[in-house]
């Protein structure tokens, strides 16, 4: 791969509207991005998921021969957060199923979610949430954690993630290390967590630390400060989080995707050229870039340019890419 072509592996994009435009065709004819995310905006039905996600897989095998397949994702995590709408399944949320308190009902959920997604055209689900509930005053967590307890959460996040794989899709366990305990959403601003790192250890991370254990190969970062971790970066951006913590003393060698780049918290951190490459440099693998055009050239070039810079070395892009071919390697089309 050239280079262009590697940064690219990098890049997961939204777009608008139930069918691909001429406008993102050629769009990726010029920044050949290695995934896409859909929307309810991109829903009508299942046969029209299925014909999207089949015309923009064929797009990857005309337009660039030789490329792995298309990552095709979706947040399709129940309750009040689901993309697609009936006849998909109607999941309840998550802290349902905490309180029902029986793994292997969550489990079949998932593996019957899963299987729909896949059969549709997906492989990928942005799910499951492993935020433990902390705060009651949480505006964006709530119910879509399975609910105030790291083992119950525990439990729950691996049998949903066992049943997605066994559905055939990859789970991305989100929003690491936890966004359970801001009082603020990250969609809208910058939150931080001054919880102490031991008792992160004891609550937050625990769900993480046995979802890795039950096999999550793909993670999401949140934009959210942890001032006893590292108070200068929000995770998606901390070098110390994403690659100290998370691989060197977690020992996670599968994707980390950073959350959707346009969210409210990023401008509070960085600009957008600047925050696509701090969050390569902290250890991000892909960059979801979920609407705008502009954006999504920006994050392109701003990578491009940091490599030609010698700011990233671009061995930096192989070992994100590396770890893309890896699980690619396993999808089939």
């Amino acid at each position: 791969m050239n280079l262009l072509s590697k940064i690219g592996q990098l890049i997961m994009v939204g777009f608008e509207g139930p069918s691909p435009s001429d406008d993102l065709l050629e769009f990726f004819k010029d920044f050949p991005f290695g995934g896409v995310i859909l929307f309810s905006r991109n829903y009508k039905d299942k046969g029209q998921v299925r014909n999207l996600c089949s015309t923009i897989q064929e797009w990857n095998l005309r337009y660039n021969p030789g490329a792995p397949p298309l990552f095709i994702g979706v947040d399709q995590e129940g309750g009040r957060v689901k993309r697609f709408g009936p006849p998909f399944i109607e999941s309840p949320p998550n802290r349902t199923w905490g309180e029902l308190n029986a793994p292997e009902k969550t489990r079949e959920n998932a593996r019957a979610v899963g299987k729909e997604l896949r059969d549709s055209g997906l492989n990928i689900n942005f799910a499951p949430v492993l935020d433990v509930d902390t705060n009651p005053d949480n505006p964006i967590i709530g119910d879509r954690s399975y609910g105030p307890d790291p083992l119950l959460v525990s439990r729950h996040g691996v049998a949903a993630i066992q049943g997605f794989m066994e559905g055939g899709v990859f789970p991305v366990g989100k929003h690491f290390p936890g966004h359970g305990h801001t009082s603020l959403d990250s969609h809208a601003c910058l939150p931080e967590v001054d919880t102490s790192m031991k008792q992160m250890a004891k609550v937050e991370l625990v769900p993480f630390v046995n979802g890795i254990k039950g096999g999550l190969e793909m993670l999401m970062s949140a934009h959210v400060v942890y001032k006893n971790i590292d108070p200068q970066c929000a995770a998606t951006f901390s070098r110390r989080i994403l690659t100290g913590l998370l691989r060197e003393e977690m020992g996670f060698k599968g994707l980390v995707f950073s959350d959707d780049m346009e969210m409210g918290a990023v401008p509070e951190c960085h600009d957008f050229p600047e925050a696509c490459v701090r969050a390569v440099e902290a250890g991000c693998d892909i960059l979801l870039i979920c609407r705008d055009r502009e954006k999504q050239e920006t994050a392109f070039r701003s990578l491009q340019n940091a490599v030609k810079s010698g700011r990233i070395q671009e061995k930096r892009i192989d070992e994100s890419l590396e770890r893309v071919m890896r699980l690619k390697n396993r999808l089939t089309v």
